[in-house]
């Protein structure tokens, strides 16, 4: 810290001691970060080791996916939906649905692989 010569030597002292004081709380703080980030780091690859064993997506595992609610379907068409049509509808139609979608993530694979690897 530069002096102040606007103020006496015991004076710029005890401003320099001060910001000693903070710089070493300011390093304290930046360690205990770093030990924190690196616990979070430790916590989300538990997290990931977790998933994998459920089969469970985290963020880093991001998957393409699609569902439809009855409320979607309502919503989309201005119809009133039964509980028991919105069953048999989907029983009926759930796999043709995964199916589809399933071809069409297909299809938009190979083009965006096309566009991207120039292939």
């Amino acid at each position: 810290m530069k002096p102040n010569f606007g103020v006496s030597i015991k004076e710029n002292q005890r401003l320099n001691m001060s910001s000693k004081t903070e710089e070493r709380k300011v390093d304290a703080l930046k360690v205990a970060l770093r030990a924190i980030s690196k616990e979070l780091d430790e916590i989300g690859k538990e997290v990931d080791e977790i998933g994998d064993r459920l089969e469970i997506s985290t963020p880093e595992k991001i998957t393409l996916w699609q569902s439809i609610e009855k409320k979607h379907m309502e919503y989309n068409t201005g119809e009133r939906i039964s509980d028991e049509d919105w069953e048999q509808f989907v029983e009926k139609c759930q796999d043709g649905f995964a199916d589809e979608v399933s071809t069409i993530a297909m299809e938009w694979w190979n083009d965006h692989s096309k566009t991207e690897h120039g292939d």
